[in-house]
């Protein structure tokens, strides 16, 4: 824990003390991140479409008891 807490004072250290940096981000960096984005979307989307049965079934069971603890 005490290492959590130093490493996050010293980043707020460099942060709050630090000078105007020049920085160059190449082309390829764009799509990088775009290529990131969209597998992680793909990714997301497939694991959802193999656990879709548990899913459908938890959300049904959900509300089948809500259902039937008002008609009661």
């Amino acid at each position: 824990m005490n290492i959590i807490f130093n490493a996050i004072l010293l980043t707020l250290v460099f942060v709050i003390t630090s000078r105007e940096v020049s920085a160059y981000l190449d082309p390829g960096t764009g799509s990088f991140i775009f290529q990131l984005i969209v597998g992680a979307l793909l990714g997301g989307i497939f694991t959802i479409k193999i656990y879709f049965k548990k899913i459908k079934l938890f959300f049904v069971k959900l509300f089948t008891k809500k259902n039937n603890d008002q008609r009661k």
